[in-house]
């Protein structure tokens, strides 16, 4: 009988045995479990900061470019309107030069007249009829008389800009005119903005 009481109690102590080396493993285990839970929260809340800040990025480079975008639309619009006023500057300039080389002939006024042609601006007498070959051609805003106003501008002011705003949409035309100084001519070009 000794051996069977030797034999139980070698049992139960192995039994208790395990039991604790299980128990202290399974602390071990939810212990570990927790530590790696923790670091995945982290990981998976570090990616999504990472993604909420790509996405402010990209959100910051988009402004960044409609704002470059408008900055380069507004400067080609400057440097168009700048442009109108250069181009009727040098038809003018040309026409002096030309009244002053062919003061003697007849057909001086033909031959400024095929020259400002050629520059690309229109021509048109106070009267408002077209002389030149281009024609003009203006966006639609109302009642206005643009050919009205064009002549006004030009004989109180000898020169200047007009600004068409399109009713139907968002184009704007402006025009520049400039009285010739001669043979009661004025001369002008114009650009849409759409």
């Amino acid at each position: 009988m000794k051996t069977r009481e030797y034999l139980l109690i070698i049992l139960s102590i192995g039994l208790l045995a395990s039991t604790v080396y299980f128990i202290l493993h399974a602390n071990k285990l939810s212990r570990e479990n927790e530590i790696i839970k923790g670091e995945f929260t982290a990981y998976k809340k570090s990616v999504h900061k990472a993604k909420e800040a790509e996405v402010k990025r990209e959100e910051l480079f988009k402004i960044a470019q409609t704002e470059k975008e408008k900055r380069e639309k507004i400067a080609y619009r400057e440097k168009l309107y700048r442009g109108l006023k250069e181009k009727v500057q040098k038809a003018y300039k040309l026409a002096q030069r030309l009244e002053k080389k062919y003061k003697r002939k007849k057909s001086r006024k033909s031959i400024i007249i095929e020259a400002l042609n050629q520059s690309g601006v229109y021509i048109k007498s106070y009267s408002g009829n077209q002389v030149g070959d281009i024609n003009s051609s203006y966006l639609v805003d109302g009642l206005r008389a643009i050919p009205l106003e064009e002549i006004q501008k030009v004989r109180r002011h000898k020169e200047g800009y007009i600004k068409v705003e399109s009713e139907k949409n968002a184009a704007i035309e402006y025009i520049y005119v400039k009285n010739l100084e001669m043979y009661q001519l004025y001369i002008g070009a114009s650009v849409i903005f759409r």
